[in-house]
């Protein structure tokens, strides 16, 4: 992306946060424990936005669990996204949306399996001295590739 479209790509949302910002402060249907949580809501939409540009920021969500994908591998995957109806990129949307559907089938595949481990050992220790079910259930979350939420569509990347 060339720099200036790029600082106006950066630049534009950043003022829509700040007028949503405003608008919370402005608003006197709200109380003061609505504010405080909407203003919360934005500053953490803001935190994500910023870490698509930013080195540092993207590292915090990777480090506190929010993100498991490289910074470059996240900015392709919304360049993908963003640019889907172009003929060059249907090829690449498809195998992203088909990696997506594998992710969402792999986590209901592990959280099935758990409910099979429990119904056929309940409580006793799996193998390898896992703790059994309760060990399968937890990966079912935790071993998801594409953790990071997308407003248009997909479910993850």
């Amino acid at each position: 992306i060339p720099e200036s479209e790029l600082s106006v790509a950066v630049f534009l949302p950043r003022c829509a946060f700040e007028v949503d910002r405003q608008n919370i402060l402005q608003n006197p249907m709200m109380n003061e424990k609505e504010r405080e949580a909407s203003l919360e809501e934005v500053q953490q939409s803001l935190s994500h936005f910023n870490a698509i540009f930013d080195q540092e920021e993207h590292q915090k969500l990777v480090d506190s669990g929010h993100r498991s994908m490289s910074l470059r591998a996240v900015q392709a995957a919304l360049l993908i996204q963003l640019y889907e109806d172009y003929p060059i990129m249907q090829m690449p949307s498809t195998l992203l949306r088909e990696l997506v559907e594998l992710d969402n089938l792999m986590a209901a595949w592990r959280y099935r399996h758990s409910l099979v481990v429990a119904r056929t050992i309940g409580s006793k220790p799996g193998t390898g001295g896992s703790s059994g079910a309760l060990y399968l259930r937890s990966t079912a979350a935790r071993y998801r590739i594409f953790k990071v939420r997308c407003a248009a569509g997909m479910q993850r990347y």
